[in-house]
């Protein structure tokens, strides 16, 4: 009989662990290149959404990459760019309206979700993130118009970007994080807020 001494012991911790070595970068890593299919048309808002969501909740480096598995090689093998390096192609924002519409629905756009110069907002009964923190915006004042009727409309921005709030409340409230920079610059990037919102709320915070 084999003395229980002479069999390696069992971590059932080990493979979890041997899983989740270097997941923050993964996940980095992964979230880039969903943002650039995005930016290039390989994925609609919506499932490019949900793998966003999905890749910030992942608990492994398998979890990851079950997202990116369909992705084609030029755009999953491209080099990272290192830290505060613009990349060759950066954002271009449409002259035109991008839409946002929903009704007894949440959703938050991360990543590279920015299309245009002007979002035109609609929700009812509904919660709505806009973050900002991901984007490397151009010169020039990107406009939220918000009609948010029983819904909550919160804009994540880094504390670099300013933002303008000048929503009107009908029974409801607008608040912005002490941290927020209210003054728009001239010439750089900047976010301004306009609309009006019924029953609900509309915030603005720097993180």
């Amino acid at each position: 009989m084999t003395d229980r001494q002479d069999l390696p012991e069992h971590d059932p911790n080990r493979p979890q662990r041997r899983s989740v070595v270097g997941l923050p970068a993964q996940r980095e890593r992964t979230i880039r290149i969903l943002s650039e299919c995005f930016a290039r048309n390989i994925l609609e808002m919506e499932e490019f959404e949900r793998r966003v969501t999905q890749a910030h909740q992942a608990q492994s480096v398998q979890d990851l990459a079950r997202l990116i598995d369909d992705i084609p090689g030029e755009v999953a093998e491209a080099p990272e760019q290192p830290p505060g390096t613009v990349s060759a192609r950066s954002l271009v924002l449409r002259e035109e309206e991008q839409p946002v519409y929903g009704i007894m629905m949440s959703r938050r756009l991360r990543g590279q979700w920015l299309k245009c110069r002007t979002v035109n907002s609609r929700t009812v009964m509904s919660s709505l993130e806009f973050d900002f923190r991901d984007l490397e915006l151009p010169s020039g004042i990107v406009e939220i118009n918000v009609l948010a009727v029983m819904s909550s409309v919160v804009v994540t921005v880094p504390e670099s970007l300013p933002v303008q709030l000048e929503v009107v409340p009908i029974l409801g409230e607008v608040k912005e994080g002490r941290r927020v920079n209210t003054t728009l610059p001239r010439k750089g990037p900047g976010v301004r807020i306009t609309g009006f919102v019924v029953m609900g709320d509309v915030k603005v915070r720097s993180r």
